[in-house]
């Protein structure tokens, strides 16, 4: 084999490695690039954060409403029954 040959060779063999070292040097990128977007991490953390103060909110009120002894939880809750009782009823009968 000539050197001629093999420089030739040593030629293709580079512009393979480089082919695929550009090949890595863009999807290291394209990594870096969606590991450094928070955004979306971000405003997920914000509306969980916001729905757990709604929600401690809601059940604060409703742990008052209840401590106050308000009847129409009285009422609401054999209402449920009654209906609890004829879907049993119903449904096995």
């Amino acid at each position: 084999m000539s050197a001629y040959q093999r420089e030739e060779q040593n030629n293709t063999r580079l512009e393979e490695l480089a082919s695929k070292i550009s090949s890595l040097r863009s999807v290291t990128n394209d990594i870096h690039a969606q590991a450094s977007d928070y955004s979306l991490i971000d405003s997920t953390t914000d509306t969980v954060g916001n729905m757990m103060t709604s929600v401690r909110g809601s059940a604060s009120k409703l742990g008052r409403s209840l401590k106050a002894g308000h009847p129409i939880w009285r009422t609401v809750g054999i209402a449920l029954a009654i209906i609890l009782l004829l879907w049993f009823l119903f449904k096995f009968f």
